[in-house]
């Protein structure tokens, strides 16, 4: 009997610590990744979720890393993922992101960024929008949810760079590179 009040006593103490933070904003400009900072004292089971989409807001998608900025988890649409996210009563779709993992106990970063900016695989790589960002008729509205966590603050917020100025400037260089190969060969 004793073990059994110590075990509930223990349980208790632990999901004691953890707690709701829930964010709400609106991005400044269309290549906006929101970050946050977030803390867990013990393993924990930490669950992230917008409420975006659902609210007449963007498509977003949500980009978990670890204390030395490396990328462990990504989701755009919860959907796709079988977990059950709300429905926008306009469009009638579910594209709010939802992601729910253990982790150990540390600090780590979310970026909540609009389709269809990507993040790289560490936070130093930054993000890149892929195409033109155009929030289709949707509000910039966001709205986030971090549960299980002892901590949770808005971190900063960073731009992405577009990925066809990116690739135009690298195009042209191996354009370059060619040319001065070829004047050497005739040269």
């Amino acid at each position: 009997m004793r073990s059994v009040f110590f075990t509930i006593l223990l349980l208790s103490s632990v999901t004691a610590n953890a707690a709701l933070f829930s964010f709400t904003g609106n991005l400044e400009n269309r290549n906006d990744v929101q970050l946050f900072n977030f803390t867990t004292d013990s393993i924990s089971n930490v669950t992230l979720q917008t409420f975006s989409y659902a609210e007449g807001g963007f498509d977003p998608a949500l980009a978990l890393y670890n204390n030395t900025g490396d990328l462990i988890a990504l989701n755009d649409d919860a959907f796709d993922d079988g977990f059950l996210v709300p429905i926008d009563p306009v469009s009638g779709f579910q594209y709010d992101s939802l992601l729910s993992v253990n982790l150990d106990e540390g600090e780590y970063t979310v970026a909540l960024m609009p389709f269809p900016i990507f993040p790289g695989n560490t936070l130093a790589d930054g993000f890149q929008v892929f195409d033109t960002q155009d929030l289709n008729g949707r509000t910039d509205f966001w709205a986030l949810d971090i549960e299980g966590v002892s901590a949770a603050t808005e971190a900063s917020v960073v731009s992405a760079v577009p990925l066809p100025a990116a690739v135009w400037l690298f195009g042209t260089g191996l354009i370059g590179l060619f040319g001065m190969m070829k004047m050497k060969k005739t040269a």
